[in-house]
């Protein structure tokens, strides 16, 4: 099912316009974060700290890191100032401009991970309580990523060990999977 979405080119000249206002350039990489979770399940959240080191991470390596999802961010944002914060403040279909113009996604299990995957962008994808057997990136090249937690797939909406699944999930094994992406990326260029 990847890439059965496609942007119009309006929708890609918004995505490019909102950008671009925020200085990055059409030539710019840039990398999509997508913290947030349908249905505010929380139980699926990773951490903000996470992102913040994912996205100081691809800063280093000299890509644009783009928060994308529904509600505002600010813990994200506030702790990788090279973060372009469009959370809160896109449309759907600017959204999926974005995720169709990003090198990968970095995303929880949530709709935002579905419509990248849907576009056609590679998806690394954060699982603790889903079952990424079922509820995976759809298409080839994406990579699921879990903390190992005993506990885990639980299918629950509710936690009483404190998110262990997804708190545990350290940094270093979200950006060796990030890294992965990258340099496969770069290989096939």
């Amino acid at each position: 099912y990847s890439g059965l979405i496609k942007p119009t080119p309006e929708q890609t000249g918004r995505a490019a316009a909102i950008l671009s206002s925020l200085g990055v350039s059409p030539d710019q990489p840039i990398v999509a974060l997508a913290p947030g979770t349908s249905g505010r399940r929380s139980v699926k959240e990773w951490t903000d700290e996470g992102f913040v080191a994912v996205g100081n991470h691809l800063a280093q390596r000299g890509i644009t890191p783009v928060v994308l999802g529904t509600q505002p961010v600010d813990a994200i944002a506030n702790g990788c100032t090279w973060a372009v914060d469009l959370s809160g403040k896109t449309k759907l279909v600017e959204a999926m401009a974005i995720l169709h113009r990003s090198r990968f996604l970095l995303a929880v299990d949530s709709g935002m991970l579905h419509l990248g995957a849907a576009v056609g962008t590679p998806v690394v994808g954060l699982y603790g309580p889903s079952d990424a057997t079922v509820t995976g990136p759809q298409g080839p090249g994406h990579i699921v990523v879990t903390s190992g937690a005993d506990c885990s797939p639980c299918i629950k909406t509710e936690c009483s060990l404190g998110r262990k699944c997804m708190v545990e999930l350290s940094a270093d094994k979200v950006i060796a999977a990030v890294d992965s992406v990258l340099d496969r990326k770069e290989s096939n260029s």
